[in-house]
């Protein structure tokens, strides 16, 4: 079976903060900024805190909240649940320059279209 979800969110969400920890460095910070409590954050960030309530009795994350700390963090809901964010997010840059170089070297005849 695969990583429990709970664990990837809470790395991925410190994986995120790192890369804006000026403004989400830490629970307190990235809480406010996402309008969630700083407990909250803290929970995410740390799957052994978690407390199984009525409302909860599985203990994982609520979506709405999750929702908020990824715009916070400028990420999509997704990529706080991805297995391998940092090869997600490398692959996605390298698509990005090869789109951007592309059309460059069709122009230029350097590249010829699929056929």
């Amino acid at each position: 079976m695969g990583k429990d979800l709970r664990l990837i969110l809470a790395y991925n969400m410190q994986y995120f903060m790192r890369m804006k920890k000026d403004d989400c460095g830490n629970p307190r910070r990235l809480g406010k900024k996402a309008g969630v409590a700083s407990n909250t954050v803290s929970n995410y960030l740390d799957p052994s805190r978690r407390t199984v309530t009525p409302n909860k009795p599985d203990g994982y994350p609520q979506l709405d909240k999750i929702e908020k700390i990824a715009m916070a963090l400028g990420c999509q809901v997704y990529e706080l649940f991805h297995p391998n964010i940092e090869r997600h997010l490398s692959e996605q840059k390298l698509y990005a320059d090869l789109e951007r170089v592309l059309p460059g070297l069709r122009e230029n005849n350097k590249l010829r279209e699929p056929q």
